[in-house]
């Protein structure tokens, strides 16, 4: 039986569930870090003088890095791996926010803006299939709906920081919170056996090779091979070439 099979055959459960929570994690934080630039326009636009079509140029660049990134993030799937993409994926969005909030001129504003959007745009499409390819086929169209949930939290998160933080303590502070997904993205992976059908025995790096600048939080998958049939029928009890046989001869008294 091959990965998929076996996939297909786990019943819905804890592991499925943990996955959600992680992958509908880094989703909530890609939506704030999306919705950051509404709540802080104003305050960009103040600061650096933008009249509207600046700001308007300003909050789209954003959604232009996101087009580039969904278009690299499935080729880069297919070689890497999805796990590792969307790790990678959400490290650079939080790294081109952190740099946002750090950039010292509006030209440095756009192209961290563009950087962030790359990571966003290359994780989000990629999650959502890593969902769907752990799911269950019956119950695959009701998960990858509750992923996609999470993104109305990072929506809501991203009002509260605008809310809080932007008012006292610039748009600066906003940005820096939009680096979690950084963050995250560093952090220590779960238990080897947390995903489903994953392995105890064995956890291996979630970066192809073993190879990569941080850990991650998506380990691989360790699927146990399937293990083959034991012989059946009268040639399993026949005894081996060297070993005297127990049976009586017939001509034996």
């Amino acid at each position: 039986m091959d990965a998929l099979a076996r996939l297909e055959r786990l019943p819905l459960g804890r592991p499925h569930y943990r996955l959600l929570l992680l992958l509908g994690f880094g989703w909530a934080l890609d939506a704030m870090d999306v919705g950051l630039i509404s709540f802080t326009l104003p305050a960009l636009s103040r600061d650096f003088g933008l009249d509207p079509v600046g700001a308007g140029l300003l909050g789209s660049v954003g959604l232009l890095g996101m087009l580039f990134g969904a278009l690299l993030g499935g080729r880069l799937a297919d070689r890497f791996g999805r796990k590792a993409v969307v790790g990678y994926s959400l490290f650079l969005a939080g790294l081109g926010s952190l740099l946002t909030a750090l950039a010292p001129s509006l030209s440095w504003v756009f192209l961290f803006r563009f950087l962030t959007g790359l990571g966003l745009g290359a994780e989000l499409p990629v999650a959502a299939s890593l969902m769907g390819e752990f799911s269950p086929k019956a119950h695959r169209g009701r998960m990858v709906v509750l992923l996609e949930a999470f993104w109305a939290v990072g929506w809501l998160l991203a009002a509260l920081v605008g809310y809080l933080l932007v008012p006292s303590l610039g748009w600066r502070a906003a940005f820096l919170a939009g680096a979690l997904p950084a963050l995250y993205a560093a952090s220590p992976s779960p238990p080897a056996g947390s995903w489903p059908g994953a392995g105890r025995r064995r956890r291996r790096p979630w970066w192809p090779h073993g190879k990569g600048p941080f850990p991650g939080p998506f380990p691989s998958l360790a699927l146990s091979p399937p293990r083959a049939p034991s012989p059946t029928g009268p040639s399993s009890a026949r005894p081996s070439s060297g070993a005297p046989s127990s049976s009586p001869s017939p001509g034996s008294p």
